[in-house]
């Protein structure tokens, strides 16, 4: 199975802790396949201090430690509560 890596991302302007987890899945494994692209998810906090994370569709996340940029397809808040976000990702470029 895939094994999630703890990192710190850039997206927008500030600096965000994160966890990313490479999709395992049938699905998503033939889809790598057929783009050549990895999907997953990136696990971040919904809030940093009294801030809302601002991340939104279509944004860019870059964990420079990994040389790895994401770009962001879908972000789910599990059960309303501000906890956490579960950010669906698509790897567009790896250096």
């Amino acid at each position: 199975g895939a094994t999630a890596r703890t990192c710190a991302a850039r997206a927008g302007r500030g600096s965000l802790p994160c966890r990313y987890q490479p999709s395992a899945d049938d699905e998503a494994v033939e889809v790598s396949r057929m783009t050549g692209r990895t999907t997953g998810k990136l696990y971040c906090p919904a809030r940093l201090g009294s801030q809302t994370v601002g991340i939104a569709r279509q944004d860019r996340v870059v964990i420079p430690r990994k040389s790895l940029t994401l770009e962001v397809k879908g972000i789910r808040n599990p059960d309303l509560l501000d906890r956490y976000l579960i950010v669906d990702t698509e790897e567009i470029d790896r250096a």
